[in-house]
C-alpha cells in the first residue's frame, strides 16, 4: 500500500467500503474490480464529524487485508 493515507472503512448491508483520503482533495474508494477510484464527495468526512459516524479508522494493515478481501470478492464476480 502506498504511504500518506489515512483508511476507513463501514459496512454497507453484508459489504465492507473501503475509503482512502491522501493530501486534500484526493479521496478514493477501492472499487469493483478492483481499483482505486475518485471519490471526490468523500472529501466531506474530512470536514463534518456527523458524517463520520458510520465510519471507523483502520491502519494501512487492516486496509490492506480488506482490500484483499474485496479483491476476492469482485474475482469471484468476474
Amino acid at each position: 500500500m502506498e504511504m500518506g493515507y489515512q483508511y476507513i472503512v463501514y459496512r454497507e448491508r453484508d459489504h465492507l467500503v473501503l475509503i482512502r483520503l491522501g493530501p486534500v482533495p484526493q479521496a478514493q474508494q477501492y472499487a469493483f474490480p478492483g481499483v482505486w477510484k475518485e471519490s471526490p464527495h468523500m472529501n466531506d468526512l474530512r470536514f463534518d464529524p456527523g458524517c463520520q459516524m458510520d465510519y471507523r479508522e483502520v491502519t494501512e494493515e487492516e486496509a490492506e487485508e480488506i482490500r484483499l478481501q474485496l479483491q476476492a470478492e469482485y474475482d469471484s464476480r468476474a
